[in-house]
C-alpha cells in the first residue's frame, strides 16, 4: 500500500484531503482529492481504491481471501474441502464466529477457494498469516499465497471509477451521483455514496524564456467513487450483481460517462455503448461487426490476423519439420567449423562478391555491345573498367580480426 501524503488546500472555504499514488516509474503520477466524504473523512485510502480497481474482473466482498484451488481436486470432493477448511479456521480462531468457504468455477474455468467473514470478526491478514503459519491444506496439498483479497471493511463497500466528467459540472455531477447509479442499480440492492475523490495527473512544463520547470496537479476528467450496499442479492456477492451493469451511461442526457469496476463485462470495445444490453453484449472476439479479411473469421482484423504464422504451420506441418531440420544440420555443420556468427558473415560476403562481379561483367557487356552497335565505336575506344575486389576483401578481414569491431558494408568503385 501506498503512504498516503495528506496536506489541506482551501477550496470553497472547506479543507481537502488529498492523498497520493505510489510514484510511477515513468512520472505520470496520481493524486486524489476528497471531494465529497460520508463521515467527514475518508473511509479508505486513495491508493488502496486504485488497487483494488486495476483487478477489472474480478469483484470480492470486503474482506474477503481468494486462493487458488488445487488442480487434483474434483467437484465430489468439495464439499470434504469445504468442512476441513471450516475445521482449520476454528482450530485457528477458536472464539471467533465461523467464517463463510466457498468452492466454485469461475466463467473462464479456474477454480478458486474463497474465506470470507467480517472484518471486525477477523481480518484478512489474520486469516492469511493463519493459513500460513498452520499450514492450512486442501486434501493432502498446502492452501498456499493468497490471490486476491478484498478491501478491509466491515461494510459492503465497492470502488467505481467514472471517466469522461467533464470539469465544469463537476459539482451538479456529485451531487446527482444517487439519482445516476438508479439507472443500472436494480431497487433490490440499494447503495449510498460514502466518498468521492476526485483523480488529477502531475504535468512537468518547462517556461520557453527561462528554461524553469514548474509542476501543476491537472484534473484528469474522472473520478473514483466508493459506495456501500445495504443488502445484496440471495447470493450474497458483488460479482453477481455488478457483472450485469452496463459499461457505460448517459448522465443529464448530454455527458456520456465510462464506467470502470471490479467485475465488469468484458464489454466489445469495437461496438462500446451500441451493444450493451444483455441480448447483445458481447466480448471482442465474438463480434460479428469485425470480420477478418483474410481469413474470414470475427473478432479481429486482418492487420491482426495470425492465419499466416500458425494455419501456414499446421496445414504444411511436414514441410515446415523438413525446413526445419535442414536448418538445424546446416548450423551444426557450421559450428563443427568454428563461431556461427564468423562463418555466416562469410558466407555472405562471399556470396555478395561473386554475386557482384557477375553484375558487373553483365553491365560491361551490355554497354560494349550498345556502344559498339549504336555509334560504331571501337573495342579500343572503350573504358576498360578496373575493379580491386580482393584489396577490400583483405581489408575486411582485417578488421574482422579486431575485438570489438563490425565489417563495414562491401563498396564497389567502378573507375571509368
Amino acid at each position: 500500500m501506498a503512504e498516503c501524503n495528506k496536506t489541506k488546500d482551501k477550496d470553497a472555504q472547506d479543507e481537502a484531503v488529498v492523498q497520493y499514488e505510489t510514484p510511477h516509474a515513468a512520472g505520470r503520477d496520481r493524486r486524489g482529492v476528497c471531494v465529497y466524504a460520508l463521515h467527514g473523512q475518508p473511509t479508505l485510502p486513495f491508493a488502496q481504491l486504485l488497487q483494488t480497481l486495476s483487478t477489472v474482473y474480478i469483484a470480492l466482498n470486503p474482506n474477503v481471501v481468494r486462493f487458488r484451488m488445487p488442480a487434483y481436486l474434483r467437484p465430489p470432493f468439495w464439499h470434504r474441502a469445504q468442512q476441513q477448511l471450516s475445521q482449520a479456521f476454528s482450530q485457528a480462531f477458536p472464539h471467533k464466529q465461523a467464517a463463510t468457504i466457498r468452492l466454485f468455477e469461475n466463467a473462464q474455468g479456474y477454480r478458486q477457494i474463497d474465506i470470507e467473514t467480517p472484518y471486525d470478526n477477523v481480518p484478512a491478514e489474520e486469516i492469511i498469516r493463519a493459513a500460513s503459519e498452520c499450514a492450512w491444506k486442501v486434501g493432502h496439498a498446502l492452501l498456499g499465497a493468497p490471490l486476491f483479497v478484498g478491501l478491509p471493511s466491515s461494510a459492503l463497500v465497492y470502488p467505481m471509477k467514472l471517466d469522461n466528467v467533464p470539469l465544469e459540472k463537476l459539482d451538479e455531477f456529485v451531487a446527482s451521483l444517487p439519482g445516476f447509479f438508479a439507472q443500472f442499480v436494480p431497487p433490490s440492492a440499494p447503495l449510498r455514496v460514502v466518498d468521492v475523490w476526485k483523480v488529477e495527473t502531475k504535468v512537468c512544463m518547462t517556461h520557453a524564456l527561462i528554461g524553469a520547470q514548474t509542476t501543476h496537479w491537472l484534473y484528469a476528467d474522472s473520478l473514483v467513487v466508493l459506495v456501500e450496499f445495504l443488502s445484496l442479492p440471495a447470493s450474497g456477492r458483488i460479482y453477481d450483481l455488478v457483472h450485469d451493469w452496463p459499461g457505460w451511461a448517459l448522465w443529464n442526457n448530454s455527458v456520456l460517462v465510462h464506467l470502470h469496476y471490479p467485475g465488469r463485462f468484458d464489454y466489445c470495445h469495437f461496438c462500446k455503448y451500441h451493444a450493451q444490453h444483455h441480448a447483445q453484449r458481447h466480448p471482442i472476439s465474438d463480434c460479428v461487426k469485425l470480420v477478418c479479411g483474410k481469413c474470414g473469421n470475427t473478432g479481429h482484423s486482418e492487420a491482426f490476423c495470425r492465419a499466416d504464422g500458425v494455419s501456414q504451420n499446421k496445414r504444411h506441418d511436414g514441410e515446415w519439420r523438413a525446413n526445419e531440420a535442414k536448418v538445424d544440420e546446416e548450423g551444426k555443420r557450421r559450428f563443427a567449423y568454428g563461431s556461427s556468427d564468423y562463418w555466416d558473415r562469410k558466407l555472405r560476403r562471399t556470396e555478395g562478391l561473386a554475386q557482384t562481379k557477375l553484375l558487373i561483367a553483365s553491365a560491361l557487356a551490355h554497354d560494349d555491345e550498345g556502344k559498339s552497335a549504336d555509334k560504331g565505336w571501337d573495342e579500343k575506344d572503350v573504358p576498360h573498367v578496373g575493379v580491386d575486389l580482393a584489396k577490400e576483401e583483405e581489408q575486411q578481414d582485417e578488421q574482422m580480426e579486431m575485438p570489438g569491431s563490425f565489417p563495414t558494408p562491401l563498396c564497389e568503385r567502378v573507375a571509368l
